[in-house]
């Protein structure tokens, strides 16, 4: 192999030493960013959710009153309370739909049973209504239906503080890459100083050895020594 190119070959591995530590540092960089893009997205999506769920409780509760209120007038008369409750249970079954879908299916398993028992309570509530049992609406309505939107109501303070601690371990995931990022990539870097000092070294070397032995010749010729093996070093 010719010593120009074991030069180019040595400079090729000086290169890649000191690339790799740069190409992990960024690699984690990419996994940060993701994460942080991530944790940004499912916080906006989670407040916008707990904001819309939080909305459907109280109208669930305000239209399934108005309907109870008007349980002894006309079908029709109650049509547009009925459907007031229809249209609120679906803003929720939405918004819970959200939550999931951003990825927190465990978060609201307990979120959703309540909202699940909700749904069979108001159901029965307008099923004895229609059958004109309203001593047995009312009745259902104190004792289950209104405790269970008011158990409701305060739940979704703890469905925020679980979705917040979430939050918080996915950012300690984010701050543990990091501080794991700069420690390996300062490693990396000490060690990749080090082999490009001793590639260099035996670059150094390789350069080195023909021309000292080239000036040792020269010298020797000076005195006088005309017996000199100046064997051409391959330098192509």
């Amino acid at each position: 192999m010719s010593l120009r190119t074991r030069i180019g070959l040595a400079l090729v591995g000086i290169a890649a030493i000191l690339l790799a530590p740069a190409i992990y540092g960024l690699l984690n960089l990419r996994e940060l960013e993701r994460i942080s893009r991530e944790l940004q997205t499912r916080n906006a999506t989670a407040i916008l959710a707990l904001g819309r769920l939080t909305t459907a409780v109280e109208e669930v509760d305000n239209a399934q009153r108005i309907y109870l209120a008007f349980g002894g007038q006309p079908a029709e008369v109650r049509a547009p309370s009925a459907t007031a409750v229809g249209v609120a249970r679906r803003k929720g079954d939405e918004a819970l739909a959200q939550l999931g879908t951003a990825g927190f299916d465990v978060e609201i398993e307990e979120t959703v049973r309540g909202w699940e028992r909700i749904g069979g309570l108001l159901g029965e509530q307008q099923a004895r209504v229609e059958r004109g049992d309203l001593a047995a609406a009312d009745q259902l309505t104190e004792s289950e239906l209104a405790p269970a939107l008011a158990d409701f109501s305060r739940s979704l303070e703890d469905l925020a503080a679980r979705i917040d601690r979430h939050g918080e371990r996915r950012a300690a995931r984010a701050t543990a890459i990091a501080a794991e990022a700069v420690r390996t990539t300062v490693v990396a870097m000490l060690v990749a100083l080090l082999a490009a000092v001793l590639v260099g070294g035996l670059l150094a070397r390789n350069l080195l050895r023909p021309l000292a032995a080239l000036t040792g010749a020269t010298r020797r010729v000076a005195r006088g020594d005309f017996q000199v093996d100046l064997a051409p070093t391959s330098v192509r």
